[in-house]
């Protein structure tokens, strides 16, 4: 009977593992036959990995004028030229005071940062914006790659919806807020970015013993002036929050929701 025991729980890991080898070239394919729509601007490779992040719910595209016209009273787009000017510089490793927009013409990134001059960059700058994101990732448990569909809406059926997210910067992963995500292409180079919300951890006295106790995860989101633009590709995962009724912008990670979020918390 014990050896008959040991033997299905042998079968069991050989077929688990098996299935996993299955698992890892079907995505491996799928991401390589992706990866063929160079062109497509819905479609980003992330870099260092195979994996993908699809970008769906295409919107209308605008100029920079057009979507501060339209997005301007909201907090979230302070400083948004400059803001996605500095994140068009890590993409693409232009110097601190230019663009490089090709080998023939280069656009100065103060002319629109601090001058606002936008008649001059109308016709290299187009704004995008997309309100579905597909997120590939490994999963830290047993690698397996998932994917995981992330809405950044502000009429999902009839509701807003912005999904959380965790996003790996270079201070480390952070929990924030999808706020707009959006393809910016500057004289036909697409660069791929979001503006988040991040969130920070915060200890309350008045419920840090309560908090320790049930192990729950606290954290505040930043206001909403203090939102960031990041590279697209950052975007790990998605994550489930859930507001504290009793203390406005504290939110508690549910890092039950699966064993990749659960060791992924800890971490952070």
């Amino acid at each position: 009977m014990v050896l008959a025991f040991i033997e299905s729980q042998i079968k069991q890991f050989d077929d688990f593992y098996k299935n996993a080898e299955i698992d890892s070239v079907n995505a491996e394919t799928t991401s390589r036959s992706c990866a063929n729509y160079a062109g497509n601007p819905a479609v980003i490779l992330r870099s260092g990995t195979h994996h993908l992040t699809i970008l769906g719910s295409k919107q209308k595209t605008l100029t920079i004028e057009e979507v501060l016209e339209d997005k301007g009273a909201d907090p979230a787009f302070t400083s948004f030229c400059s803001r996605v000017s500095l994140a068009i510089q890590v993409l693409s490793s232009a110097p601190a005071d230019t663009i490089a927009i090709n080998d023939s013409h280069r656009v100065r990134v103060v002319c629109f940062i601090n001058t606002f001059h936008y008649s001059d960059l109308t016709n290299y700058i187009q704004i995008t914006e997309y309100q579905l994101v597909k997120v590939e990732y490994e999963s830290v448990v047993d690698w397996r790659v998932k994917m995981d569909y992330l809405r950044c809406n502000p009429k999902f059926h009839g509701r807003p919806r912005y999904d959380f997210v965790i996003a790996n910067l270079p201070r480390g992963c952070i929990f924030a807020q999808l706020a707009f995500v959006f393809v910016c292409r500057v004289n036909e180079h697409d660069y791929h970015l979001a503006i988040i919300q991040p969130l920070e951890k915060v200890t309350r006295p008045s419920t840090k013993d309560v908090d320790k106790k049930l192990s729950i995860y606290r954290w505040k989101i930043r206001a909403r002036d203090r939102c960031e633009v990041i590279p697209l590709d950052c975007i790990v995962r998605g994550a489930v929050l859930v507001g504290d009724t009793k203390f406005r912008g504290d939110y508690f990670i549910i890092d039950t929701l699966d064993d990749d979020m659960f060791l992924r918390v800890k971490k952070i």
